[in-house]
C-alpha cells in the first residue's frame, strides 16, 4: 500500500521551516555586511587592540635604507614577515605623526565613501608602492606623492589609523566635518 501525500500538506508543514531558513540567511548576511564595511564613522571603537600597531608595521617604514634598491626592500620585507600581500604600500617613518593627524583634525572624509572611516590626509606624502612575488622578492618599485587615505577607529583611547586604502584620485569631503574623535 502506497501513501500518496497531499502537496498542500507538505507545503503547510515545511513553509515554517523555509521562512525560519530565510531569517537566518537574512541576519548572516547582515551580520557578514556589517563587519565587512566597518564602522560608519570616523574613530568609532576597534575592538582590535593592536590594530594600530599592526598598522605601523605594515605601511610605516621602520628603518633607513635604499628605497630605490629593489633588494634592500627584500630585505627589508623578510625582515618585518610582511612576505604574504604581493602588494605592499608603504610611507616614510617621519611622516608618521602626519598619518595620525589625519584622524585627528587635520584629515577629512572621503566624497561619496563607501565605508564612512576613512579620511584623506590634508596634505601629500610620499608612497611606496611594491609589487612582491611569490618568493618574497620586490618585482616592481614606485615612490608618488599622494594624498593618504586612512580608516580611522579608536584603539585604546585614541583615534588612529588602522587600514591604508590605495589613492586613486578620490576627494576631500569639504562639506564634513574633519575626520576626529
Amino acid at each position: 500500500m502506497t501513501s500518496r501525500f497531499d502537496e498542500n500538506e507538505v507545503v503547510a508543514r515545511c513553509l515554517p521551516y523555509h521562512d525560519k531558513m530565510n531569517l537566518v540567511l537574512l541576519i548572516t548576511v547582515t551580520f557578514t555586511l556589517a563587519l565587512v564595511h566597518g564602522n560608519n564613522q570616523p574613530c568609532q571603537r576597534n575592538n582590535n587592540t593592536n590594530a594600530y600597531d599592526e598598522f605601523v608595521l605594515r605601511h610605516i617604514l621602520q628603518e633607513s635604507f635604499n628605497r630605490y634598491s629593489r633588494t634592500d626592500w627584500t630585505t627589508y620585507i623578510k625582515k618585518y614577515g610582511l612576505c604574504n600581500r604581493p602588494m605592499q604600500t608603504f610611507i616614510k617613518g617621519r611622516n608618521q605623526v602626519d598619518v595620525v593627524q589625519t584622524c585627528n583634525g587635520s584629515g577629512r572624509p572621503l566624497v561619496n565613501s563607501y565605508n564612512g572611516n576613512f579620511c584623506i590626509s590634508s596634505i601629500t606624502m610620499h608612497v611606496y608602492e611594491l609589487s612582491v612575488n611569490r618568493n618574497c622578492r620586490v618585482i616592481n618599485l614606485v615612490r608618488r606623492r599622494r594624498y593618504v587615505i586612512v580608516a580611522c577607529d579608536k584603539v585604546g583611547n585614541l583615534c588612529s589609523p588602522v587600514y591604508f586604502e590605495k589613492y586613486i584620485n578620490q576627494k576631500h569631503d569639504m562639506t564634513a566635518r574633519p575626520c576626529r574623535p
